[in-house]
């Protein structure tokens, strides 16, 4: 079986929570997947980030809406040093950036 590092963004677990805590433990409910969840979050104060078990690793990245090309390099910093493989953006402001750059993340993976 093949193991897959996979970026999941929407880690805030407060009152109102992001949506990537719930895909995060719908995917660790399936125990024939071989992965390994990687946080990717906007701010170092996220309580996803300090949930144990819920992910294995967590990077922060700069706001989409900001800087296309600083995301994209972060992106590729993250595939470079720990591997990623997937990724599920949850956000709709994250959208934009992911269509636009869709043919360069996907080359990321060669």
């Amino acid at each position: 079986m093949m193991s897959l590092k996979i970026g999941v963004s929407g880690i805030n677990a407060i009152d109102n929570p992001g949506p990537g805590t719930g895909v995060i433990r719908s995917l660790r409910e399936d125990n024939d997947l071989d992965i390994k969840i990687i946080g990717l979050s906007y701010d170092a104060m996220e309580p996803g980030i300090y949930m144990e078990g819920l992910t294995d690793r967590v990077y922060i990245l700069p706001y989409p809406s900001n800087d296309h090309r600083s995301y994209l390099e972060r992106l590729k910093y993250i595939k470079d040093s720990y591997g990623l493989d997937f990724i599920f953006p949850n956000f709709d402001a994250e959208l934009p950036f992911y269509i636009k750059y869709q043919d360069e993340i996907e080359k990321m993976g060669d």
